[in-house]
């Protein structure tokens, strides 16, 4: 998600007042009069002095972000002009300045990369993505190490839940997602919605009222270092490797004339 934020406040600004989330396929007109992102205070200012365009041109990618300056007095992007009425491609950690007063905004973009288990029902697969693409992220069928979040709708034990776990995710249900770009959608910035608060419900019987063993945990990155597994069969190796590995552990597949001594844990002992 890219966010841009006024870099510096003065003590009568709040936090929010000045930070607005910029969602994908939109483009957002800065300006001094009835724009999207409304610059007061400084009469240099034209009235539409800037428009930020986010476009997103692969499903797997994070989306991208562009300017062009609209304005008489020029736009300043980390204290270089750039080029009037020409597309000006912009990056995280930017810093954007505009009139006189030279007003200062920061550009972030904060990863949102998304997986789904145990969500069966297209449409609610495709309408997830949807969003996800929306606020400027994109979606991955297994669980890989760059994912920001686990989206289920009830929680079971599944593999990649215990590779959200040992990676110290976020595990939420589809309404999180919904609620997070009708948050973004506002043309000021909000508080997002808490992602604890969106816990999917528990249907283990062992786990029941242990909702605290799902919240991120970034101490179970470490939780198998120095431990080795072996696993028995191929198919085995491949399902839990990552696993192991993102708790810090390692894992070897067995020959078939080794002879190994394991004892077997329960899943849930070891978080």
């Amino acid at each position: 998600m890219w966010l841009l934020k006024k870099h510096s406040f003065s003590q009568n600004d709040s936090d929010d007042v000045f930070q607005y989330y910029l969602l994908h396929g939109r483009k957002y007109v800065l300006g001094r009069k009835d724009c999207d992102i409304v610059l007061a205070g400084d009469a240099s200012i034209s009235r539409k002095h800037a428009v930020i365009t986010i476009t997103k041109n692969d499903p797997e990618k994070p989306s991208t972000i562009s300017i062009i300056d609209l304005s008489k007095i020029g736009v300043y992007v980390n204290e270089k002009k750039i080029v009037a009425q020409t597309e000006t491609e912009l990056h995280n950690g930017d810093l954007l300045c505009l009139g006189k007063m030279r007003l200062k905004f920061q550009l972030k973009y904060y990863d949102l990369v998304v997986v789904m288990s145990c969500i069966n029902n297209n449409q609610t697969k495709s309408t997830i993505k949807n969003h996800v693409q929306t606020l400027g992220g994109y979606t991955k069928a297994d669980w890989v190490s760059e994912a920001t979040h686990l989206v289920m709708e009830k929680l079971t034990f599944t593999i990649k839940v215990v590779c959200a776990i040992a990676c110290g995710k976020t595990i939420v249900t589809p309404k999180f997602i919904e609620d997070l770009v009708d948050c973004c959608d506002k043309k000021k910035g909000q508080q997002l919605p808490s992602e604890q608060s969106y816990l999917p419900p528990i249907t283990e019987q062992s786990l029941l009222n242990q909702e605290h063993l799902f919240f991120p945990n970034t101490h179970r990155k470490s939780l198998l270092d120095g431990k080795l597994f072996i696993a028995l069969t191929t198919k085995q190796y491949k399902r839990i490797k990552q696993a192991v590995e993102n708790a810090g552990g390692k894992i070897i597949l067995k020959d078939k004339e080794d002879t190994i001594y394991f004892t077997i844990y329960h899943p849930t002992k070891l978080w």
